[in-house]
């Protein structure tokens, strides 16, 4: 076998190896423990330590996938509400224009330009007039909560109202964690939160 045949070889036994040591972290299992289920398969000079530093490498690849998700469903929101106001901003600008003038008199001038627009011969109904008038404005004001509703979810998504990296850099962050001074207790309560905002971000 080549030199990369071998070297390829390796890297499926290892990513096996760290799967099953993960597989059986979340079960539970103690470093010791773990050594001591998987050195009958992988060889008796797998030690607990090699099943920390396997669990190292299981706990920073699911960081940067848990990344990878959040950025990915951020994006999509981002894309959604973009599209919410496309759809509204429009109605939503009419309702600016309106609150320039006097609300009492909006229905009544477009009930009567509505009205001379009309032929003589076939007058329009006043009341049905004012009921239009009335309904677009009720449309007017629906559009513009819609839109700044859709203004403020954006700007959290982007993390303009805080200063907060994790939110404002726009490819996944790269984060290096030093996990060699945590205990078993606090390890397992990392792989609980990351496990569940994996599971969360691919529903």
């Amino acid at each position: 076998m080549s030199a990369k045949g071998t070297a390829s070889s390796r890297r499926i036994i290892a990513a096996e190896r760290r799967e099953q040591a993960w597989a059986l972290r979340r079960r539970g299992y103690s470093y010791r423990a773990i050594a001591e289920e998987l050195s009958p398969q992988f060889g008796d000079s797998y030690s607990k330590s090699q099943a920390e530093r396997d669990i190292k490498h299981a706990l920073d690849e699911l960081i940067n996938r848990t990344l990878e998700t959040a950025a990915e469903a951020r994006a999509l929101d981002l894309a959604r509400l973009d599209d919410l106001l496309v759809a509204w901003f429009s109605d939503a600008i009419r309702e600016t224009a309106s609150n320039s003038t006097a609300e009492d008199d909006t229905a009544s001038t477009e009930a009567a330009d509505a009205t001379e627009a009309t032929d003589t011969t076939e007058a329009a109904d006043p009341m049905e007039e004012l009921d239009k008038a009335l309904k677009k404005m009720m449309l007017s004001k629906q559009a513009a909560e819609i839109v700044f509703k859709a203004l403020e979810q954006r700007a959290k998504l982007l993390g303009l109202h805080r200063q907060e990296l994790a939110l404002t850099t726009p490819e996944p962050l790269q984060v290096s964690a030093d996990l060699s001074g945590i205990d078993e207790e606090g390890l397992d309560a990392i792989v609980r939160n990351l496990t569940a905002a994996l599971s969360a971000g691919q529903d």
